[in-house]
């Protein structure tokens, strides 16, 4: 028998990391905090673009306390949206502390972003449950024997990562990775011990 388990949205937006790309994730992911502050990165191996505090505010904040039941079974390529809600999300120039390396000297944030990226910005977002592939992996389903998939899944209407006329330099591995089409974070690995289509089926 499965367990109730009821979480607030709040709780869930602000317990998770939530990844663009868990495998390759130490530059491809945000946190919200509940003093309504976060943290986003923005890079690729070992190149690093973004790395900053952001302030956010839901245009509902009743949302917060919205109950949501996470204890049901997902059937197979069936997902569930839990809350569909409007943020704002500014993107600061405080560089995220104690990352473990020394960003003072990095050409991060304001050094590659022109100033239209530290404007408020308002964005849709869903947050949905299911059975996900981050959106690298779901490119190439060909592997979905072996990588993880995940329970939760945030889905903006445009990336929280600045379109390509706000960045002061674009050509060049900018351009190539198209950071304004990053719109899709997963969070919740799911358990190993699940039955195999869990790990094997394509996400429709």
């Amino acid at each position: 028998m499965t367990e109730d388990k009821f979480e607030t949205f709040g709780s869930i937006l602000c317990s998770e990391k939530w990844d663009f790309d868990p495998i390759w994730g130490l530059t491809k992911w945000m946190t919200f905090n509940k003093d309504g502050t976060g943290k986003i990165l923005c890079g690729q191996e070992v190149n690093l673009f973004i790395a900053t505090e952001f302030d956010w505010k839901l245009q509902n904040p009743k949302l917060l306390d919205q109950v949501v039941d996470t204890s049901s079974r997902i059937r197979k390529n069936t997902n569930i949206l839990l809350c569909e809600f409007d943020l704002d999300l500014t993107l600061t120039k405080r560089r995220i502390p104690k990352m473990g390396i020394d960003l003072r000297r990095a050409r991060i944030n304001e050094d590659v972003l022109k100033d239209e990226a530290f404007e408020t910005k308002s964005y849709t977002v869903r947050l949905e449950r299911g059975a996900f592939f981050s959106y690298w992996d779901n490119l190439d389903t060909s592997r979905s024997s072996y990588i993880s998939r995940y329970e939760l899944r945030l889905v903006f209407d445009k990336s929280p990562y600045p379109p390509r006329d706000e960045w002061k330099e674009p050509e060049g591995a900018v351009d190539a990775l198209k950071f304004w089409e990053w719109k899709e974070f997963v969070a919740r690995t799911l358990p190993e011990d699940e039955p195999a289509w869990w790990r094997s089926c394509i996400v429709c």
